[in-house]
């Protein structure tokens, strides 16, 4: 994503001419992506959170509903397991990052040439604010930082969501 939001920004700053700007009101290409980004993980949470919120479990109406309920929801292929390891997955966007560092693969020699391409649109004031090193901040992974806790395993403890599909094991069987 990033890249794909570098790369509008350079694009808007090289058609900034058309709407008659010079280069002193010429917008800041960074703080542009920087906009961007923000906007894309505000919506992203949002979308996430209004789906997590839409999710029921189906009104339980006698005792052995409840206990196939259980049973379902405990079991060794749990839904509700394979939900939340999902959207654990889906909303750490760091992961892919970590995978690659941890393999030695540069991640972002795209994004360190589009910075430079943006530089030179930009003029050399701009372009030495862009090449600064910045910290890629990821708000995403930030919120749903419990829910990941919630379904990754630790140095050589089971994930928590185990324990608790465990005792619900263990309902399911005094039922």
């Amino acid at each position: 994503f990033l890249l794909s939001s570098l790369n509008q920004a350079s694009t808007l700053a090289e058609e900034q001419w058309v709407l008659g700007r010079d280069q002193a009101e010429q917008l800041d290409v960074a703080s542009l992506a920087a906009e961007v980004r923000r906007l894309y993980f505000q919506d992203y949470m949002r979308q996430w959170d209004a789906l997590l919120a839409d999710i029921d479990f189906v009104p339980i109406t006698s005792v052995a509903q409840a206990a196939d309920v259980l049973r379902v929801i405990s079991g060794p292929a749990s839904p509700l397991k394979k939900l939340l390891s999902a959207v654990a997955r889906e909303t750490d966007l760091q992961e892919e990052e970590k995978l690659l560092a941890a393999q030695g693969k540069k991640v972002d020699g795209n994004v360190d040439q589009l910075k430079q391409r943006l530089g030179s649109l930009l003029g050399q004031q701009q372009a030495a604010a862009s090449s600064a090193p910045v910290a890629v901040e990821d708000p995403v992974s930030a919120h749903f930082a419990d829910l990941k806790s919630l379904v990754s395993k630790g140095e050589g403890e089971p994930a928590a969501i185990d324990a608790l599909l465990s005792d619900m094991n263990a309902l399911y069987v005094q039922v």
